[in-house]
């Protein structure tokens, strides 16, 4: 497998693909952890920010799960994560 970002082969165990939606569509893009990591930390900010929708209803803002939790969860240490992505390719800003 081949990271779609940067071209580096994806060892097994490391990487894989990632799937998330913006603006009614579903993308799909095959990430090394690294890759995934600075993904997820430039995320983190408008995630907490964003209402969850559910089932086609919007969740308030009460309701919503502790975002940075799950986003943790999936890559290790958040912070060590947001400082790795202070430094990203300016090719990734279009897609943001």
């Amino acid at each position: 497998m081949i990271d779609d970002f940067d071209g580096t082969p994806i060892e097994e165990g490391h990487g894989g693909p990632v799937s998330f939606s913006f603006e009614g569509k579903h993308y799909s893009i095959d990430l090394t952890e690294e890759n995934r990591t600075k993904f997820e930390a430039l995320l983190v900010p408008y995630v907490e920010k964003a209402r969850l929708l559910d089932s086609g209803s919007v969740v308030t803002g009460a309701a919503v799960p502790d975002v940075t939790a799950v986003l943790s969860a999936n890559v290790g240490d958040l912070e060590a994560a947001q400082k790795k992505a202070l430094f990203f390719p300016d090719s990734l800003w279009p897609l943001v």
